[in-house]
């Protein structure tokens, strides 16, 4: 059986399902990601991460791969710009609660959302939320950035603000680990380092700064850019990225085992 979900056949799928396989569906968009990334990278993050974790568990878990969802939600801030692609929030709950359903009608109940797009995780829990209470089936979603954990603190070189999210040093440096030619490092552009770090915003994915979690409010909307860039991609590279990917595997082994086996024990509670 592939680990792929696309590569199999239909009596392999109803297989994996009788054998309570874990779904790994990657979400992200197409989207600007400055002068130096290609407007694909959520995608690329989001895809070739969940292969990654699939990889870290494939021999204790079973476990498929879906396709990218490669069309997503952000911001009139970036709707002009070349290369954005974007769906309105209702339509991004719509087709992602549809393909839930549809997996869940297939005889799937362990499904985890890969999410590589900072503008997608409300709508995504929000689908969580609405599939739980009409088919008793609860999403993990899941954001690969959030899954580098402490580590990044000692990984990152840039100044505070320098891994503002967005083509940063951290995305940057991801992608030059996954796919290093679709990077052009001389096009890297300076000076749309995250301003606004204060007690209520981070301006960067590892603070140096206390930051009270208080809820959300857009980076876009408080800062802008100029390049398209939130940080500093100067500071990115192949060695910084696979050190970040192998903390996130790390934390997706652990995370995936979980809550598989959580799901399984609802299951036998309830059956």
């Amino acid at each position: 059986m592939d680990i792929l979900f696309e590569n199999n056949t239909k009596d392999q799928i109803k297989e994996a399902a009788d054998n309570n396989t874990l779904l790994l569906l990657p979400v992200g968009i197409l989207e600007e990601h400055g002068p130096h990334l290609p407007v694909n990278t959520d995608n690329v993050i989001a895809y070739d991460l969940a292969i990654q974790a699939a990889k870290q568990i494939k021999d204790t878990i079973p476990v498929m791969v879906l396709p990218c969802v490669w069309a997503g939600y952000h911001g009139k801030e970036l709707e002009n710009l070349p290369g954005s692609v974007r769906v309105r929030p209702k339509t991004l709950f719509y087709y992602m609660y549809d393909i839930c359903e549809s997996l869940v009608r297939n005889g799937f109940r362990k499904i985890a959302i890969v999410n590589g797009h900072g503008q997608n995780p409300a709508i995504l829990q929000f689908v969580s939320r609405c599939i739980a209470n009409d088919y008793g089936v609860n999403i993990l979603v899941t954001y690969p950035m959030g899954m580098i954990g402490k580590a990044g603190k000692q990984i990152k070189t840039s100044p505070e603000g320098g891994a503002g999210g967005h083509a940063c040093e951290v995305e940057t440096s991801l992608v030059l680990a996954l796919r290093e030619e679709l990077v052009d490092m001389t096009k890297v552009p300076e000076g749309d380092r995250c301003q606004h770090r204060t007690k209520f915003f981070s301006g960067d994915l590892f603070p140096e700064h206390d930051v009270v979690n208080f809820g959300y409010f857009s980076t876009w909307a408080a800062q802008g850019s100029r390049s398209g860039v939130l940080g500093e991609p100067k500071y990115a590279s192949v060695e910084k990225g696979e050190a970040f990917i192998k903390a996130m595997m790390q934390n997706y082994k652990e995370l995936l085992t979980e809550y598989y086996y959580l799901m399984e024990q609802e299951v036998t509670d309830k059956g």
